[in-house]
């Protein structure tokens, strides 16, 4: 598995509990492919994820009403650029392969990547 990644790391979003922000992630992708290929390679054929990558910040967003009242936040959570990546390769393969045999039926609208 080459490291390519179908869309490119939002480099304004905020960096996860490693601090790797996405922009050092795009601009270092041609020293990191490689590395980051063999990481994921060895991550999917044993089906683990090193612990670091599972680890979020999670941050409370403001809504609306009242900042005082704790009900009108909702959690946010910042998670690794790393395990970003590796998720949205991962989903462009599963939606290939449901496309390629037609498993899902074109009909479906909610939560379709058509």
């Amino acid at each position: 598995m080459y490291f390519i990644c179908p869309k490119s790391p939002h480099t304004t979003k905020s960096p996860g509990p490693d601090n790797l922000h996405p922009k050092v992630l795009k601009e270092l992708a041609d020293v990191l492919k490689l590395p980051l290929s063999k990481l994921y390679r060895k991550s999917v054929d044993e089906g683990v994820l090193p612990e670091h990558w599972k680890a979020a910040n999670i941050t409370p967003l403001y809504k609306k009403g009242s900042k005082k009242k704790a009900f009108n936040y909702r959690p946010i959570s910042l998670t690794s650029i790393v395990i970003k990546v590796l998720e949205s390769i991962l989903i462009d393969a599963i939606i290939k392969h449901l496309d390629s045999y037609n498993i899902l039926c074109r009909e479906q609208y909610g939560f379709s990547w058509y």
